[in-house]
């Protein structure tokens, strides 16, 4: 058996550390998905909403959906995601391969725009949500829910099939990696969708 080439070796090792930026997220979001899921349903097992509630119940989800489902994360967050997994490679700093999933999610390493982003969103948009939307009464919960579901399930379908397609064809998504103007020029990615 003929062993790998030292660059065959590296491409394994970049491969491997792109796929961890990536993927992290996923494995991140499926269990929060699972979770939520089981309330955003209880109303339509319930089936016990009245006319205006089930249009209220739809709206919530919609606009989650249109809002923060494709302006949040179709447009930006998860291609920036996958777009910065990248310009990783097994030649980056250390620090960067092992916080791999925080420098593709825009958490250091960024411009000051996506560094107040990325961390507002850490501690104001996510704290704001679990700590306000566990008090709703029924059905308003359950319609919140149901919106972060369907959007942030959007969000990771779209890192999932972005992330795949980067990793095997090379194509990354042609978007502002968002770094800061003290580091490195970044050479172009081949094959930039």
């Amino acid at each position: 058996m003929a062993e790998a080439s030292p660059s065959e070796q590296q491409g394994c090792c970049t491969a491997a550390v792109q796929a961890y930026a990536i993927f992290f997220w996923v494995f991140f979001f499926v269990p929060v998905l699972g979770n939520l899921s089981k309330l955003a349903i209880t109303p339509l097992q319930n089936r016990n909403l009245t006319e205006a509630q089930w249009a209220a119940y739809a709206c919530i989800v919609l606009a989650m959906f249109s809002i923060v489902g494709l302006g949040v994360f179709q447009r930006s967050w998860s291609p920036m995601v996958v777009r910065r997994s990248g310009l990783l490679t097994a030649a980056s700093p250390c620090h960067e391969i092992v916080l791999a999933p925080f420098f593709s999610a825009g958490l250091f390493a960024a411009t000051p725009t996506r560094l107040v982003k990325a961390w507002g969103l850490m501690f104001v948009l996510i704290p704001g949500f679990a700590v306000t939307v566990p008090y709703l009464s029924y059905p308003w919960r359950e319609s919140v829910d149901a919106g972060v579901v369907v959007a942030l399930g959007w969000g990771t379908l779209v890192v999932v099939v972005l992330g795949i397609r980067a990793l095997v064809t090379g194509r990354w998504p042609d978007i502002d990696p968002e770094l800061p103007a003290s580091r490195d020029m970044v050479a172009p990615l081949t094959g930039q969708a």
